[in-house]
């Protein structure tokens, strides 16, 4: 039950990165088509490696725990999502002790 709790918080967290990423490539798509922007087509090709990237491992990570495996679906799906998780929790930090600490 444990495993499984730590998993969908893991998902969620993927989740937000991949929504999060996607949102970026999806809103500076105007100036990713223009030739000015300085990313060739390759470029503009390759913004879209990391959001493939973390549905891959998001969609390998569930089809490990329906098979069964929880440790290696764990340890998978929180390959990016320590990363995201340990920076949420310092813009929060940060946040909070400049509201705390401000005059």
């Amino acid at each position: 039950m444990k495993a499984s709790i730590i998993f969908y918080i893991g998902l969620l967290l993927d989740g937000l990165l991949l929504a999060t990423t996607v949102s970026n490539i999806l809103l500076s798509l105007p100036y990713l088509q223009d030739t000015s922007s300085g990313l060739t087509p390759y470029g503009r090709l390759a913004s879209w490696a990391i959001p493939l990237m973390v549905a891959a491992l998001m969609l390998t990570a569930f089809l490990l725990k329906r098979g069964g495996k929880m440790l290696p679906a764990n340890i998978l799906i929180w390959i990016p999502a320590l990363p995201m998780l340990v920076g949420l929790l310092i813009w929060g930090g940060m946040a909070a002790l400049f509201i705390l600490a401000g005059k």
